[in-house]
């Protein structure tokens, strides 16, 4: 489904007959889908998968499940074809990769990596199988923004800080820009972006207090370290630049329009402790303050008061509905793998 810039497109094997569900793939045109997909069991066996890719103006995203072994492969004939101006992150939240080529052989996946592919090169990958998410990016504009040409062909994304923030922030794009406006849409796409050129960036520079990473980039990986430690009541200013390698001064600075550290930690417990009350939970008050890391019942009720106007009981027993209207639906095919490519090449030509 179109909706201005925003592309919606789903697979699903398993509204065919178990032996016709690799037939997708079997009859599709080389040209028009440079990447491949291989069975790697007899032909006449069920063929498991299933996905969403939404193409958001400069980016798509997808999720995948693919539940019976396959090859994922391009080679090199078949990518001068497409000229795919595109770089691809692939995120394995759960798999087997079982071998890797990129020009040699590679190693191999494990859960919760993500690796770049230029797909203007040829590689191959088979996995027992695999469920995770993929980014893809313009190339062009990628390396423009980069302001250099760096080989990221197979490479593993160091886990660092940013990385961390990436792994968190692409499963929330994926599933908050069902439910956004076009314009919210592509504020997450081109958020997502920025924090993907700085992941790469950082990977070279490995300092955080480096101004070639963007603010936008420090702050998201200050708010990923306070959302992980929110439960402590020993989380302070000097821990945080201590374990992200921030200098204090750059951490304040970073965290300016919310004040202080201090005001961005207590922002998130409350924000914790409000959807933990919207749920009808917890019966004791006391113990939820401690749970977030504040040090007693009082000084929680007083700065929830202040922040929602409501004591945590009364906030507790509120009802709180929230709609939105999607800018996106979605048109879901049995197994539309060149719809779903056009989607991949849209975004090298943005």
């Amino acid at each position: 489904m179109q909706n201005r810039s925003i592309i919606s497109r789903s697979f699903d094997t398993n509204q065919l007959p178990p032996r016709e569900q690799f037939s997708p793939w079997k009859n599709v045109e080389a040209k028009s889908a440079a990447i491949q997909i291989e069975r790697l069991e007899p032909n006449d066996a069920h063929f498991n998968c299933k996905g969403k890719i939404i193409e958001i103006g400069k980016i798509a995203i997808d999720w995948h499940e693919f539940l019976t072994p396959f090859r994922v492969k391009a080679t090199e004939k078949l990518l001068k074809q497409a000229n795919l101006n595109v770089v691809q992150l692939v995120y394995q939240v759960s798999g087997r990769n079982v071998s890797a080529n990129f020009g040699s052989e590679a190693p191999l996946m494990n859960d919760h990596e993500i690796r770049a592919i230029d797909l203007q090169q040829a590689f191959s990958m088979e996995y027992d199988y695999n469920v995770g998410y993929s980014v893809f990016l313009n190339r062009s504009r990628l390396m423009n923004e980069l302001q250099y040409r760096p080989n990221l062909h197979g490479v593993f994304l160091e886990s660092n800080a940013l990385v961390k923030v990436l792994k968190q922030m692409i499963p929330i794009v994926f599933r908050e820009v069902q439910h956004a406006s076009a314009k919210e849409a592509e504020i997450l796409a081109e958020n997502l972006n920025r924090l993907v050129v700085d992941v790469i960036r950082f990977q070279n520079i490995n300092d955080l207090n480096s101004a070639a990473v963007g603010f936008r980039s420090k702050l998201a990986a200050v708010c990923q370290h306070i959302e992980h430690n929110y439960k402590d009541q020993d989380l302070t200013p000097n821990r945080i630049a201590l374990e992200l390698g921030l200098s204090k001064s750059t951490l304040y600075r970073v965290v300016e329009n919310y004040g202080s550290p201090q005001r961005l930690i207590q922002e998130v417990r409350l924000k914790k402790a409000a959807e933990i009350l919207r749920s009808g939970q917890p019966e004791n008050i006391e113990k939820l303050a401690f749970d977030i890391g504040f040090s007693g019942r009082q000084v929680f009720a007083r700065a929830f008061r202040r922040e929602f106007g409501v004591s945590p009981s009364e906030y507790r027993n509120m009802s709180h509905i929230s709609e939105q209207t999607p800018a996106v639906s979605d048109d879901t095919c049995v197994a539309c793998w060149s719809a779903y490519m056009a989607s991949v090449a849209a975004v090298g030509r943005y």
